[in-house]
């Protein structure tokens, strides 16, 4: 299957999305619309299919139902190629490449920009056929990490960050993927509230300034009723409510069901 054309500023649009794992039903029917340049908060407890959803729509996965990004059905696409439609995503649990340095793990969000046939010819020239194309990359990657003020530990160890600011490398080395889509899995988790506040900041400068749509899961409400414009409540698998972050809040199942309230 050759690469298809990236489809930024367009809409993603889940259809009838389901997907059971044994006598589990992870994911139920599961249907809703994310339009171009918003932020879509999934929220629910634990165990409500809201990783499942991120692993279907960024390839892990292959459910039944629809995932639409434009005019592309996702699920015809393997997860390798989706990165080529402008999908990039950060994950629940801390995935650096803690040996290489905060530079190098930034470049690896880019990679998949260089000409086609770019490491073959490398092997056959040597080293010195690459660099034009590195260093530009590089020089990108190091403006991203200036404008996230991460510079300073450019040349340092990934696993020698503090959790915070691996959590942001993460998002910087998704963005070096120059995303129409941006999955974010508890970009939150684990941090400080000094440190909620700083990436809170962080992401709604790019989804305004860079009309990034971002699909994020978070717990924090107090974060997805600051940042997100609409939100999808997920419960064992089924949308329960879906609308701004004001009227999620006031719907009794999601009260019941993630609020813990009668």
């Amino acid at each position: 299957m050759t690469d298809a054309a990236p489809v930024h500023n367009s809409a993603l649009r889940i259809s009838d999305l389901s997907l059971s794992f044994g006598g589990v039903q992870a994911l139920d029917k599961v249907s809703f619309r994310v339009e171009p340049g918003t932020i879509h908060a999934i929220i629910g407890p634990n165990g409500a299919g809201k990783t499942t959803l991120l692993n279907c729509i960024s390839g892990q996965y292959t459910p039944q139902g629809s995932i639409r990004y434009g005019e592309t059905e996702l699920t015809r696409i393997r997860a390798h190629r989706r990165i080529g439609l402008g999908i990039a995503r950060t994950f629940q649990h801390i995935n650096v490449f803690t040996e290489q340095t905060v530079l190098e793990n930034m470049m690896v969000g880019g990679h998949h920009r260089l000409r086609r046939g770019l490491m073959s010819r490398c092997l056959y020239w040597g080293r010195w056929g690459c660099l034009d194309e590195e260093r530009a990359l590089q020089r990108e990657a190091f403006e991203l990490l200036e404008r996230m003020e991460m510079q300073q530990w450019r040349d340092l160890p990934a696993g020698e960050l503090s959790y915070g600011l691996q959590k942001k490398l993460e998002l910087g080395r998704a963005l070096m993927a120059q995303p129409g889509l941006l999955l974010l899995d508890e970009p939150m988790a684990g941090m400080t509230e000094h440190e909620k506040k700083e990436l809170s900041g962080w992401i709604a400068g790019i989804n305004r300034d860079e009309a990034i749509t971002i699909v994020m899961i978070e717990h924090d409400m107090s974060v997805v009723q600051s940042l997100s414009h609409f939100t999808v409540v997920l419960d064992f698998g089924r949308k329960i409510a879906e609308g701004t972050p004001a009227e999620v809040v006031k719907d009794e199942r999601v009260r019941k069901a993630y609020l813990g309230e009668d």
